[in-house]
């Protein structure tokens, strides 16, 4: 696995480039002397959490022959005050919709952000992480 980071301008704008040529364009906020006009790093990281762990989660359910119609995932981190900021409080909420059994959405996000996803398991080496699952609107636990 490889990526190249280049700047694209004269502040904090950049391009990252992974080896199939998927492209990704990050800044710093305008607060802290970037434009604003990509994503931070910081944010790229809880979006890491949020596609690792929802494409553990249709796999394993697509394995179950369960169809989900839809999936959303909102990642909230909360960070240190001092340098290096880190995440020290991750809450991941996973919203499925389709004919999904409770049971089985929630033992695919448990099988997920327990011991499948990467990220997520980075992570919560510093952070303390939650996760709630919510099946057509309802939460599950």
């Amino acid at each position: 696995m490889n990526v190249i980071i280049s700047r694209t301008d004269d502040a904090f704008q950049m391009k990252a480039l992974n080896g199939a040529g998927k492209e990704v364009v990050m800044d710093a906020s305008e607060q802290a002397g970037g434009q604003g006009s990509g994503v931070s790093p910081m944010e790229m990281v809880l979006m890491a959490i949020g596609g690792c762990s929802s494409i553990d989660i249709i796999d394993i359910l697509k394995k179950q022959k369960v169809r989900v119609a839809d999936l959303r995932v909102s990642v909230k981190g909360d960070r240190s005050e001092t340098v290096p900021k880190v995440f020290k409080k991750v809450e991941v909420s996973f919203e499925i919709d389709g004919d999904v059994p409770p049971s089985k959405a929630l033992r695919a996000a448990d099988l997920s952000m327990e011991k499948y996803c990467s990220v997520s398991q980075m992570i919560s080496k510093t952070a303390d992480i939650s996760y709630k699952v919510l099946v057509n609107g309802e939460e599950i636990s």
